[in-house]
This record gives C-alpha cells, sequence and structure tokens, in this order.
C-alpha cells in the first residue's frame, strides 16, 4: 500500500503566523521593534537615536501609529528629529487620568538643571555635551551660602542631584572616569521661556539669600 499523499480532510492543518503575529493569540498591529518602542517609552524617560538606535528608527517608521496608541491612553508624542530624541507627555486638552507622573524637583536640584541645560546650549555646536562631576560642583559654589546653607551640604545635595539625573538618564557615564555626557533630551523638555521663568527667580534668591525651603524633603522618592 502506498502512502496517501493527499491530506486527511479530518485533520486540520496547523496554522503558522503569517501576517506580523508573535504568537499564536497575538491581535497586535505594530511591528515588534515598534511595539518595544511604544513600551520604552511608557517606561520613559525618552528615547533617543544615540543610545535606542533600533527603537528610534521603528518610531521614524510607524510614528503615525505609535501617535495613535498612545492617543488612546491620554498620551502625547514629542519628537525632536533634529536632536533625535522622542518621549510622551500626558494630554492637557482635556480633563484625562495623569498617565506620566511629574518629576519633583527640589531647588538644588533645579539649580543642577539650569547649570546642565546652559552647558548643553552652550555645546549645541558639538558633537556631545560633556561635563566633569568635580568641576560642576566648583561652578556652582556661588549657591553654596545661600540661606544659610552649609557648603558641605550643598555638595552633597548637589552630588545626589547628580546621581538622580544618572538615573533619569539626563546624565550618563563616558569611558572617562567622573566625565558626563548631557542627554539632548534636556534641551526639548525645558523650553526657552521656562528656563527663563526659574532663572529669574533663582537670580532672586540668590540676590535676596533666601533660604531653600523644599530641601527638608530631599531623601523622600519623588514621582518620575
Amino acid at each position: 500500500m502506498t502512502e496517501n499523499a493527499f491530506p486527511d480532510p479530518l485533520v486540520p492543518e496547523p496554522e503558522t503566523p503569517d501576517d506580523g503575529r508573535l504568537w499564536e493569540t497575538d491581535t497586535g498591529t505594530l511591528h515588534e521593534q515598534s511595539r518595544r518602542a511604544l513600551l520604552q517609552l511608557l517606561r520613559g524617560p525618552y528615547i533617543s537615536a544615540d543610545r535606542h538606535s533600533k527603537l528610534w528608527t521603528r518610531i521614524l517608521v510607524d510614528e503615525t501609529m505609535i501617535r495613535s496608541r498612545l492617543a488612546d491612553l491620554f498620551l502625547t508624542l514629542v519628537v525632536d528629529h533634529e536632536r533625535e530624541v522622542a518621549f510622551v507627555r500626558n494630554v492637557d486638552e482635556v480633563d484625562a487620568p495623569r498617565v506620566v507622573r511629574a518629576q519633583n524637583l527640589t531647588h538644588i536640584q533645579t539649580i543642577l538643571l539650569l547649570h546642565l541645560r546652559q552647558r548643553l546650549m552652550q555645546d549645541a555646536e558639538q558633537a556631545r555635551a560633556v561635563v566633569d562631576e568635580g568641576e560642576t560642583i566648583e561652578q556652582l559654589a556661588v549657591f553654596e551660602g545661600v540661606g544659610g546653607t552649609d557648603p558641605a551640604q550643598f555638595e552633597n545635595r548637589i552630588r545626589s542631584a547628580w546621581n538622580k539625573f544618572t538615573d533619569l538618564g539626563i546624565l550618563y557615564e563616558t569611558t572617562t572616569p567622573g566625565r558626563f555626557e548631557i542627554s539632548p533630551v534636556l534641551a526639548v523638555i525645558f523650553g526657552a521661556e521656562e528656563i527663563t521663568a526659574i532663572r529669574r527667580e533663582y537670580d532672586k534668591i540668590l540676590t535676596e539669600q533666601l533660604p531653600f525651603e523644599d530641601e527638608a524633603n530631599d531623601d523622600e522618592e519623588d514621582d518620575q
């Protein structure tokens, strides 16, 4: 007896995903890397071409679809093609749940943030903006005695702020010890008007020697 060359009609042929599905019950429509990009955007804090080249490429390819998925979650996608960074923000036009929680910064953290952004803008024509941790602390020493702040305590808080920004991806280490690169996302998150308003407030603090009233909660965990 020869083997039957025809399939048994009572035995269904096994299904093989040939329509982009990643698993048998997958109902998603995005490319796998686009899904990973979407997930990274939700995790935060951002995606950059330098740090996440494959995910950045998928944002460029599937930007419209990714925007649509984020809109379903009351989020908007911010893409800066010049600096090659992307991140998400809450939609402000409607009364909706706040999906992305605000990062509350102390005064000293904001001082460091202003300094880093200024350095980033000064080095805008260069490929990378790199700062030295020790030199930065020395440059910010002008704020040491403001409001009766103890110099040693001030330095500890600056170093703590530095570590926080490293964790958030605002700063990341280079191959040289003590040298850190400033992420270009910092120029996108804080626009010129916001920086001007903050700088005006800190000029007042410096001139009038006002205390840093919110520093007592430095050790508390902030929302991200």
